[in-house]
């Protein structure tokens, strides 16, 4: 079963800045809502020729998605798939860590990266959230689905911004958390439109 690895990783503020060119490189600098399953399915394979996005019978896989690094390959189950394309909020959030683990851990060198159900990664639990891998791929998640701006807009209405971007309320409460950063600031004013 795999585990959580140790990684070399990101903070807060570096972590916004890596999934604000992530989304610049795959063509949505600044969508306030990010399409997820379109994102998996349609834009990744073309910056990385050999990607493939594979969606398995429920009854044929054990976990609701995994990134298969020695495939080059995200593998989710189809339930989970047909949820996120339906907008919930949870599906969305594991298509996009299984997203972060591919961009930010692909050439780490670990063949599987992903907690398991059974909690797996139990074995190096004392890792802070810059040396987990699992940690690094949430804050990733977080940071791709919910753009910083508009997450420093509805300060004051977590709930909408979890309605808006679709996304769990304590994505949606940690996301204006990093907002309210100074360290974030560049990222969460609008650009002045020229007129």
């Amino acid at each position: 079963m795999a585990k959580d690895y140790h990684i070399r990783g990101y903070n807060t503020p570096q972590m916004a800045k890596v999934a604000d060119h992530y989304k610049k490189i795959l063509g949505i600098p600044d969508a306030e809502y990010v399409d997820i399953v379109n994102i998996i399915e349609f834009k990744v394979s073309k910056i990385y020729p050999n990607f493939r996005f594979i969606i398995k019978r429920d009854q044929d896989f054990p976990d609701e998605a995994f990134t298969d690094f020695e495939n080059d390959s995200i593998l989710v189950r189809e339930s989970i798939y047909i949820a996120a394309s339906e907008g919930d909020a949870k599906s969305r959030m594991i298509l996009a860590h299984e997203l972060g683990h591919y961009l930010l851990h692909r050439d780490k060198g670990a063949p599987k990266m992903h907690k398991t159900r059974d909690g797996a990664y139990d074995s190096i639990k004392e890792l802070n959230s810059t040396e987990s891998a699992e940690d690094q791929a949430d804050m990733f998640a977080q940071h791709f689905l919910v753009l910083p701006a508009l997450a420093f807009d509805l300060k004051e209405d977590a709930l909408s911004l979890a309605r808006f971007a679709k996304v769990p309320l304590h994505t949606a409460k940690t996301a204006i958390s990093a907002a309210k950063r100074l360290s974030l600031r560049e990222l969460t004013q609008r650009p002045h439109k020229q007129t």
